[in-house]
């Protein structure tokens, strides 16, 4: 027995998961669908030039996306309800042997009641999803007794199914994400990288410029690295992204006054952010409530040492301390400013982290996560 009809529910997606979907296609063939919405939630994937689309079959439904809840200091976990009424007509046309969806939805939910085998993938941590509410867990718990099978990206999210959702650990097939993966010749970059003794050690900042990623915190370390070392050490912060929040920050940059040492770069494309990193040294992710951020993976794919915030789900998962990197608490601006210091009095350390980090990021590639996909699919058809 054998899958002839994979069915993905991904409502929107960014251009990481591109190469994922055509390993998969590759793997099933005409039989491998993914269902998305006909205007994406993510900005990327709209920015996307359609050459970069990839060639997999690819149905686009009419539906509506409503956000609600919002993040604000830590007292709530944002969420959104996707309302498609095509969906079970264009399930019920394509006749799946398997569905995964993309996190616990109402897309996941019409699944499970149309009585496909349905697999979830899941990325929250019992630190993400501590504001949720009880109703919500019932119908997630109500979910999880019925789905076949779940992939996940990280050991923190492995554990929240168990502890919190009672899923079966027979069940649960990690190595769910990957980051993008850079191109040839910027790997080729990596290996001719060196620092000169004059050249400012530049760190490096990736995501939107918005409450939750703690740029804030970062800006505040800022100062006080500043304050710290004085003449004695050379830096620069350099921001890649835009948000709401970005005209507050540049206004805490001035009254910090640290505009000498911080660089509102705004958005950059996907595709052109790896010639930023490997112009930079060592990439911060201050972030007060993230599940698993693939900035990450693509800052160590480059080879570069990484901070990252305690409140990071990847951080068992990516951090070795004192091998690649180290985890802050992003509210303590002095542990903060201490860590970047030890680069910047010690850049041996960056060429010795990012090695280490190159080593760790190894397994997270598109193949790996296609594999694991793959794997889950044969669980849940009881083909293992």
């Amino acid at each position: 027995m054998t899958i002839k009809r994979l069915v993905l529910l991904w409502p929107s997606y960014a251009h990481y998961r591109i190469p994922v979907f055509e390993k998969l296609n590759k793997e099933v063939g005409d039989g491998f669908n993914v269902i998305t919405l006909q205007n994406p939630m993510r900005s990327s994937i709209e920015r996307l030039d359609p050459s970069e689309a990839g060639n997999f079959q690819r149905i686009l439904i009419k539906g509506k996306s409503i956000g609600f809840g919002k993040f604000e200091q830590g007292l709530e976990t944002p969420g959104r309800i996707i309302i498609t009424p095509t969906l079970p007509y264009t399930l019920a046309s394509l006749k799946p042997d398997v569905i995964i969806s993309d996190t616990f939805s109402v897309w996941t939910l019409t699944s499970i009641l149309m009585g496909y085998k349905t697999i979830v993938l899941w990325e929250g941590t019992t630190h993400t999803e501590r504001t949720l509410k009880p109703w919500k867990k019932r119908i997630r718990q109500w979910m999880t007794k019925r789905l076949k099978a779940f992939i996940t990206n990280g050991k923190l999210s492995k554990q929240y199914l168990i502890d919190v959702m009672n899923a079966p650990e027979d069940k649960i097939v990690m190595g769910g994400m990957c980051g993008g993966q850079p191109p040839a010749e910027i790997v080729a970059q990596i290996a001719n990288r060196k620092i000169e003794n004059d050249q400012p050690i530049r760190f490096v900042f990736s995501g939107q410029l918005i409450g939750r990623k703690g740029v804030t915190h970062l800006l505040q370390a800022t100062a006080i690295l500043k304050n710290k070392i004085g003449n004695q050490g050379n830096f620069e912060v350099l921001l890649l992204g835009d948000g709401s929040d970005r005209q507050e920050l540049e206004n805490q940059a001035q009254q910090l006054n640290i505009t000498d040492k911080v660089n509102f770069a705004g958005y950059v494309n996907p595709n052109q952010i790896w010639e930023y990193y490997t112009k930079s040294h060592v990439f911060v992710l201050p972030t007060l409530h993230d599940n698993w951020p693939l900035v990450v993976p693509e800052a160590m794919s480059v080879g570069l040492p990484i901070l990252l915030s305690k409140y990071a789900g990847s951080v068992p998962d990516l951090i070795k301390i004192d091998e690649n990197g180290y985890i802050f608490d992003p509210n303590d601006h002095e542990e903060l400013a201490n860590l970047m210091a030890k680069y910047i009095e010690n850049p041996s350390l960056i060429q010795k982290h990012g090695q280490h980090s190159l080593e760790i990021v190894v397994p997270y590639n598109p193949e790996k996560v296609a594999e694991v996909m793959m794997s889950a699919t044969k669980i849940a058809m009881n083909l293992t």
